[in-house]
């Protein structure tokens, strides 16, 4: 599976389940301040969110996701940036000077300042950022929901089992003719 193996379309229940359990093995689920979480280039970056361990002992590295576009609803929800605006933004990717023109800081993309400007009005703010990581890459995805820290997940493969369950405790008989 690839982070972008995300859905299935009129597809059998067999292999439905086969997905969401591919997805439960590469989901990460991080809730981090606003001020550990920032978008460089497009991307979302969290700060010193993946754990290293090595030979030299225990280091933090920055995990950087490829925001979806429901992810980006949800930055745009949290943040108050109207969503046509941020959707705007990646799609044009206009950029802005830096504040000084003196230090040699390249121009940045006016999504990425937008987005941190907005974040670091709230350092202390703290988010859910549910991803799914590469699993050849683990500081590498794709960021699939920015929610509320307070949110509790419930994952899809759960909640299929428990429907299905369900009806198999009832004796109705079903035939399931497709999946989405």
């Amino acid at each position: 599976m690839t982070t972008t193996d995300y859905t299935i379309r009129n597809g059998e229940l067999g292999s439905l389940v086969e997905m969401l359990r591919q997805h439960r093995d590469y989901r990460y689920d991080v809730v981090a301040p606003a001020s550990e979480i920032r978008y460089e280039a497009g991307d979302l970056v969290l700060l010193g969110a993946e754990g290293i361990i090595d030979e030299t002992g225990v280091s933090r590295a920055d995990v950087v996701l490829d925001p979806s576009d429901i992810f980006e609803s949800g930055i745009a929800e949290k943040l108050g940036i109207p969503r046509a605006y941020l959707r705007r933004m990646r799609d044009e990717s206009p950029t802005v000077d830096p504040v000084s023109d003196d230090d040699g800081t390249a121009p940045v993309m006016l999504l990425d300042h937008n987005v941190n400007a907005w974040l670091g009005a709230t350092p202390g703010k703290r988010f859910l950022v549910r991803a799914f990581r590469d699993p050849d890459r683990p500081t590498v995805g794709t960021a699939r929901a920015f929610l509320s820290d307070s949110y509790r997940p419930v994952d899809n493969l759960d909640v299929l089992m428990a429907v299905l369950d369900g009806i198999r405790e009832t004796g109705t008989p079903i035939e399931v003719k497709g999946c989405d």
